[in-house]
């Protein structure tokens, strides 16, 4: 989407007119800082996400993965309580 179809919905969005607001420099320049920080680049999202990954796996321990295998068999598991209540803990967390 360009910039000014972007702008022109923001500007939509919050009954602005749009009449003439292409050339007012300062409507522009708000508009941009507006859009730059509701929409993050493409850069920083994947930052993110590879953080919250490894954040992710750094909670899964030894225990979470025994746990893990155990609640697969289904009705055959068996897990202590504790153990059952740390796992669904842990999948809360994450």
């Amino acid at each position: 989407m360009s910039s000014v179809a972007t702008i022109s919905s923001f500007s939509q969005a919050f009954g602005l007119a749009w009449t003439g607001m292409h050339n007012n420099n300062f409507f522009l320049d708000i508009a941009k800082r507006i859009l730059r920080i509701d929409h993050p680049a493409s850069r920083d999202l994947r930052t993110m996400i590879k953080a919250l990954n490894s954040s992710i796996e750094d909670v899964k321990d030894a225990s979470f993965y025994t746990s893990k295998a155990e609640m697969d068999k289904g009705e055959g598991c068996w897990l202590p309580d504790s153990a059952r209540r740390a796992y669904e803990a842990t999948l809360r967390d994450i």
